[in-house]
């Protein structure tokens, strides 16, 4: 990190360019003081300093994020679509092998046909200290037997099913490049930001160099 940031210093200030100060973002919390020490040791004159710490949260699209992003079609838990995907799963095998290692905040991609892995999740979700999912990819152009999702209907609260054409290795590829954003309506996000900012962020340093 620091070679580059010290080369980049020394190049404006070649050119003869104030430097306000230097930000590093999407650090390891357990290096952010390692690093802005290091920073603050520098050699050079590079005004204030702050690192920001990456945060899982920050970076994980929500469901309705991925359901754009895959043209998916949304076959249940529209109301839940602000629900956070922080990693994905592609399940294709059995259902107690799934159980062990469910992911907390995870979307699992399964074919449309594993009622089992389907059925399993809701009652993960149902289950007092067990990972909850946050959403469900069905892959593979078709959809669940219509018996089954009479019953998923009938749910008080379910997570987002999403369905898409594409089959699971495809699908798995597509949801590794979803990016992010954090848009008016990311409400959690927004204030999260926020709270990271004016605890990392050297806003006195920041005034002390513009004003």
């Amino acid at each position: 990190i620091f070679h580059p940031v010290q080369m980049a210093i020394e190049a404006f200030q070649e050119q003869d360019t104030k430097i306000l100060g230097v930000i590093i973002n999407r650090v390891l919390e357990e290096r952010v003081d390692e690093i802005k020490e290091a920073l603050d040791n520098l050699p050079i004159n590079s005004g204030f300093h702050s690192v920001l710490p990456a945060n899982n949260i920050l970076s994980s699209p929500t469901i309705r994020e991925v359901a754009e992003h895959l043209n998916a079609e949304i076959l249940l838990g529209e109301e839940n679509l602000d629900n956070l995907a922080t990693s994905f799963q592609s399940v294709a095998m059995m259902l107690s092998n799934y159980l062990k290692n469910i992911k907390d905040g995870s979307v699992a991609i399964t074919p449309a046909d594993r009622v089992d892995i389907i059925m399993g999740a809701i009652e993960a979700n149902r289950a007092k200290d067990f990972p909850h999912i946050s959403g469900m990819i069905l892959t593979g152009d078709f959809d669940p037997p219509e018996v089954v999702m009479d019953m998923l209907r009938g749910l008080p609260t379910m997570f987002p099913l999403l369905s898409v054409d594409t089959f699971t290795y495809q699908t798995s590829v597509n949801v590794g490049n979803i990016v992010s954003t954090i848009s008016a309506g990311s409400e959690r996000k927004i204030n999260l930001a926020i709270a990271l900012f004016e605890k990392y962020f050297d806003l006195d340093g920041f005034q002390q160099q513009v004003l």
